[in-house]
This record gives structure tokens, sequence and C-alpha cells, in this order.
């Protein structure tokens, strides 16, 4: 499976399409350390006819389509399962699909995988602690985002109002000093702080941590 053979596909005249596909375009968000993602092409067979996938075929060896069945009757729902292996790469990457039809003899669908690869994000400690009685001290976290990533630490904000919550820049690339301030000397209570990104990042458990005074 490669670009030549999707090109190929490509340069077939195109006709009207029995597959009625819900989006022609699937989307992929996964993180640097995934090691692989999944999305998936969704579509009706509009028509009085049966209508077999007789091939797929994509631009890159990364990208798999999955083929599970291969006969739809008219009227049927069906569903093309693609996967992304990732090579650790971040960003964002384009990938073609094409789906071949018996459709008037051959017919050739064409589609297109966006892979939104993010930059793992490490927080450390992920949590913070004040115990009772401890003096409510300054403390700091660091956090790192791969520095070639283009992805740049932006805001970082409290869901309760027990500490604050200032962004310095750290002594290397891709890496940033969070320093968290109690509000008072007899603070108690418990916050998530949500960590913000340029470009924004799918939020997960990396763009969290969390605050804890006893």
């Amino acid at each position: 499976m490669g670009l030549v053979m999707v090109v190929g596909f490509y340069s077939l005249p195109q006709s009207a399409s029995a597959l009625d596909w819900e989006s022609k375009t699937a989307y992929i968000e996964m993180a640097s350390g995934e090691p692989r993602g999944s999305g998936q092409f969704v579509f009706t067979n509009n028509t009085a006819s049966t209508v077999k996938i007789t091939g797929t075929e994509t631009s890159c060896d990364c990208t798999v389509v999955q083929v599970e069945n291969r006969i739809f009757a008219p009227g049927e729902k069906g569903t093309l399962p693609v996967y992304y292996s990732s090579k650790g790469n971040t960003g964002r990457r384009t990938y073609a699909v094409a789906v071949a039809t018996d459709e008037d003899g051959k017919k050739v669908h064409y589609l297109k995988l966006v892979v939104d690869t993010y930059p793992e994000i490490a927080v450390s400690p992920r949590t913070v602690v004040w115990e009772n009685g401890e003096e409510r001290k300054e403390k700091t976290v660091t956090v790192r985002i791969e520095a070639d990533s283009g992805v740049k630490l932006t805001g970082a904000a409290a869901d309760r109002d027990v500490v604050t919550v200032e962004i310095q820049p750290g002594e290397k690339p891709g890496q940033s000093v969070l320093r968290l301030k109690p509000k008072a000397k007899d603070t108690i209570g418990q916050a998530r702080i949500r960590l913000s990104t340029d470009p924004k990042i799918k939020d997960s458990a990396d763009s969290l941590l969390f605050v804890l005074l006893r």
C-alpha cells in the first residue's frame, strides 16, 4: 500500500456514487507516546443494488483500513475502521485513502485521514500537597513539553479559588515552572489545575495536576 497505488486510484474518472459517506474525512487524535490510533469512515448504501468493496489503498504504510464486511445490501449502513501507527512524530498529518467498489464495474471513493499527534506533557510533581499544620509556602511544579513540537504552555487555571498560579520559563527548552501559592495561611481545600496550550491539544490526564491543602 503506497502513494503510487493511491494516485493510480485517483486517476480514475469519477461518477455518481452509491455509497453516501457521512464524511469523507476521518480524524484521529493521539498523544505522541501512543503507538496506535483509530478512526472510522461511516457510509450508507443508498441504492437499490448490493454494493461490494473490492479493495482499499492508502498513501502510507502507517495507515491500514480494516474491511470487516465487504458486501452491503440496499439501505445498509457500514463502517470502515482505519488505524494509524505512530512513528513518533507530532503535529498534523494528512493521508489519502482510496476505497474501490464494484459499482458500474469499478468505482473509487477518495477519502482523507487527518491525524493530530500531540506531544506528551510531563508534569512533576503531578500532585502538590500542603499537610495540616504545614506553612503555606509557595511550591513549584515543572512542566515539560517537547521543545521541537511547536506547542507552548499558555495557561494554568485552578477550578477552585484556593491557590494562585504563575507560569515562568524553565531553564531548559520546552520547560516551564508553575509557582503555586495558597490564597491564605489557613487555606484548606483542594483544586484541579488544567493546563492550556497553543495550539490547543486534546484534553487528557496529562494536562491536569492536583492541589491538596489539609
